[in-house]
This record gives structure tokens, sequence and C-alpha cells, in this order.
């Protein structure tokens, strides 16, 4: 059995976007498990939350609820990201079984992190949505690899807008941010000169 999860960030006691978490968990269940009954995620968070920090709270679920995670999060360092070019990978759940996605990151050299370049097109890093940034505005790929929950929010707050990204535009854009639920647009910022293309 396949199973998928849900990584939300827990900080001061306050869950952070349950609503977009909620939303991409019930997509998720009526195309992969169309005759499970519904899964509520409210039910998967602790009564008692951590007052002061940052944690992620990894639900993972199929059918029904499968195991909830609390642990404290600690933010990667990446200074530095490699295009690894790609002519098919299928990532649109978030899946529990992450394997393909690192055989991509062990591509990286030695830089700290990847872009996933899919037929020509910029998509997403190995773990988050990307945001690229040309001068006065916020732009994400158009076809990333998971639709995050971090990336939905900007758009619907027009934080960020879509576009396609082919792999030799890049340059035209100063810097890349790696975003997700536990890094808002801002945490994770590389300037284009540490991208390897």
């Amino acid at each position: 059995m396949c199973h998928c999860i849900e990584t939300i960030r827990i900080e001061g006691g306050r869950v952070w976007q349950l609503d977009y978490h909620q939303r991409r968990l019930d997509a998720t269940r009526r195309e992969l498990f169309p005759d499970a009954g519904p899964l509520d995620l409210r039910d998967a968070v602790p009564s008692a939350l951590p007052s002061a920090g940052v944690y992620r709270l990894r639900v993972t679920y199929a059918e029904a609820l499968e195991r909830v995670e609390l642990e404290p999060y600690r933010r990667r360092t990446v200074r530095t990201l490699a295009c690894v070019y790609v002519d098919c990978v299928d990532y649109r759940f978030k899946w529990a079984d992450r394997r393909e996605l690192q055989r991509l990151l062990q591509q990286r050299g030695d830089a700290d992190e990847i872009i996933i370049v899919r037929d020509g097109l910029v998509t997403d890093s190995s773990y988050s949505n990307l945001a690229l940034f040309g001068g006065n505005r916020w732009v994400t790929p158009d076809s990333p690899l998971l639709a995050g929950t971090m990336r939905a929010r900007l758009l619907d707050q027009r934080t960020i807008s879509e576009a396609p990204v082919p792999i030799e535009e890049l340059v035209h854009y100063t810097h890349v941010a790696l975003i997700n639920a536990l890094n808002p647009l801002g945490a994770l910022v590389v300037p284009l000169g540490a991208v390897r293309l």
C-alpha cells in the first residue's frame, strides 16, 4: 500500500495553514483512495502543543491515518544549488517514499540542494517549491512536481505569481527561494550566482 504524508508547521503552540493541508489531503485521497471515508487532519493534531519553538508535525496516511510524529524543526543550510535534468519524474502526491527524489539529490555533487529541471522547465527542489526573484516580483514555476501548501497560500495572497520558467530563462532572475510549509518566503534564499546550471 502506498502512503502519503502531510508535513505541518507548529509554531508557538499554533498550527499553520491546516486548511491548505486538509485540501491537499482530501484531493490526494479522492484520487488514490476513492472508497475511503473522510479523514480530518484536526484529529491528528496533538491536544498539547509546545508553546515555544518551531516543530514539524508529520502525518502519514493512506486509507486511514497511519502515524503522527512531532519533532523540533531545524532548518537546513542551503547556500548552493545544482540543476539536475530529468525527462520524467512524477511526484504529484506527497509520497512517504521519497527514494526517487533522493536518487536525484545524489546528483548534486558538492551543492547543498538541487533544482529539478523536467523537460527543460524549472520545477522544484528535492523538498520544496521554488520562488524566483526577478527584480520587482517573485515568480513560481507553473509546473511544480508537487503543488505545495505554502506555494498555494502565497499564490492566493498574490505574494507570488505563476509562470513557465524554461531553464534558459533562469539567468533573468537574481535569487531562488526554497518554500514549503516549514520555510516561508524569505527563510531560504540563494543568489543566482550560487546556482550551478
